[in-house]
């Protein structure tokens, strides 16, 4: 067999390998995408301290609407609404509002992150200028986690308490989704890898 067959199998081979182990992790992925809501009435009972913020990554009205509800049932007493369009103010989003007078007071809008990433440093900002160490995370299921992964990697130093928000059906549109998160996840693993070495 000549070097270029030789060569050639081992491409192959290294291919078959390589979409394997994507199709694997794909399949670990989805098995770690939030199924449930956690019970924040019995998760308030056990503690000694309020959760200071709920923080919502805007991507759809779903979210936002969420987490003014949770706003609205007081299971934190402040809201923080990170990667905001420029052009939408907190008027704006008061069509969500049940209760307008209170959540309207207590909501704060970013507009500086454009991304997931911008997300992670925009609140860690919001954070630390408030002294905050816990939070409530609201997010799509799908982008959740993702999210955890570049919290933790902007060392973002408070508790973090996920609450996934179920939009879609977990077919079709949700797994276009899901597959371009997974995909996000894989190319923030050599950032990961460089960051811990040093």
């Amino acid at each position: 067999m000549s070097k270029t067959a030789i060569a050639l199998v081992f491409v192959c081979k290294f291919s078959v390998c390589a979409v394997c182990l994507w199709a694997l992790g794909f399949f670990v992925f989805l098995l770690n995408v939030p199924t449930k809501q956690p019970d924040l009435q019995a998760l308030l009972a056990k503690r000694t301290e309020p959760i200071d913020a709920i923080v919502v990554l805007t991507g759809g009205r779903s979210r936002t609407k969420c987490a003014i509800d949770l706003l609205e049932k007081q299971y934190a007493s402040n809201l923080f609404v990170s990667g905001v369009n420029k052009c939408v103010s907190l008027q704006d989003l008061s069509v969500h509002m049940h209760d307008r007078d209170f959540s309207y007071c207590k909501t704060s809008l970013g507009y500086k992150a454009q991304d997931t990433v911008g997300n992670a440093h925009e609140i860690k900002q919001f954070l630390q200028e408030r002294g905050f160490k816990s939070l409530i995370l609201v997010t799509s299921d799908y982008h959740m986690l993702r999210s955890l992964i570049l919290f933790r990697y902007a060392e973002i130093n408070a508790e973090i308490i996920p609450y996934p928000v179920f939009s879609r059906k977990r077919k079709g549109k949700w797994l276009i989704l899901a597959l371009r998160e997974y995909n996000a996840i894989v190319c923030l693993i050599p950032s990961i890898l460089l960051k811990r070495k040093r």
